[in-house]
């Protein structure tokens, strides 16, 4: 890893948050560090230091006493590796032809979506995880919901990784479990829901800390940019005055990457062209796969 590319944009964030956390103790919640603001249990989820994964590299450092530097080159690894897989996985839902099976998985991990993710925010490269919503949504809706258990587990590790990701595989598992509770009742769905109401229990009471910062508060400069992610779309670099009145368009609008918040609304677009051209036809898929 003697490449800068681990030291440009917010990895030394992530990295920082990394190595303070392995160079520490251990402390309760599990991702708090004393090498960032000492006693303001302050924990690696405020530095997007994926904290399962700093957890998991810190235990084998504690017991084997192996610690990796610049995690990030195993965790890009990993997530290759994953992402391949559940790909993979999909695909074989629809065809057992190995030559597109292989074809299709080489051209879907190189995507320039992952690569973007990689080179702005590492926590956010875990593809996987989205994916691997997809298939197990399609993999019970195809097998009568007998796969909710997987559904959970792969929805509450999403947390452990980034709340972001969270908050795009649980509209997913939560369709799939109101499904699963219509067609087979609640006995199908209590055992998932168990074990993803205890991932988030686990999160919030051993992982996220209530940190304790009131003498060492500061705000970037730049901290009001982010408010403009999910509607940067139709804010624009130059929002129009009805707009910025009802969607509370704040500068600077768009910025570089920010701007792939606004996928939603550019799917918005073309759903609604699609409609125009043939609404039965579209309709009746949406219907079909909601």
């Amino acid at each position: 890893s003697k490449t800068t590319f681990f030291y440009h944009f917010d990895h030394p964030l992530f990295l920082t948050g990394y190595l303070a956390f392995i160079n520490d103790s251990w402390h309760f919640p599990l991702a708090v560090t004393d090498n960032i603001y000492p006693s303001s249990n302050f924990s690696i989820v405020w530095t997007d230091s994926i904290p399962i994964f700093s957890i998991f590299l810190k235990l084998i450092y504690s017991i084997f006493g192996f610690k990796l530097s610049n995690p990030f080159p195993l965790w890009y690894f990993i997530c290759y590796v994953l992402l391949a897989f559940f790909i993979g996985k999909i695909i074989q839902l629809r065809t057992n032809n190995i030559a597109v099976y292989a074809i299709s998985v080489v051209l879907l991990i190189n995507t320039p979506l992952m690569i973007n993710r990689m080179i702005f925010h590492s926590a956010l490269s875990a593809h996987w995880l989205i994916v691997a919503s997809v298939y197990f949504y399609i993999l019970n809706k195809e097998n009568g919901y007998n796969y909710l258990n997987k559904h959970a587990l792969n929805t509450g590790i999403s947390l452990y990784i980034h709340p972001y990701i969270f908050t795009i595989v649980f509209p997913v598992f939560f369709v799939s479990i109101i499904y699963g509770f219509l067609k087979r009742g609640f006995r199908n769905v209590k055992t998932s829901l168990f074990i993803f109401s205890s991932l988030v229990a686990v999160y919030f009471f051993a992982i996220l800390s209530n940190l304790n910062m009131s003498g060492n508060s500061f705000r970037r400069p730049d901290f009001i940019k982010y408010g403009a992610q999910f509607n940067s779309f139709f804010c624009g670099e130059a929002p129009n005055p009805l707009l910025n009145r009802y969607l509370l368009c704040d500068p600077p609008y768009t910025q570089i990457h920010h701007e792939g918040y606004a996928y939603f609304g550019i799917g918005i677009i073309f759903l609604s062209i699609f409609l125009a051209l043939q609404p039965k036809k579209h309709l009746n898929n949406i219907k079909q796969n909601w």
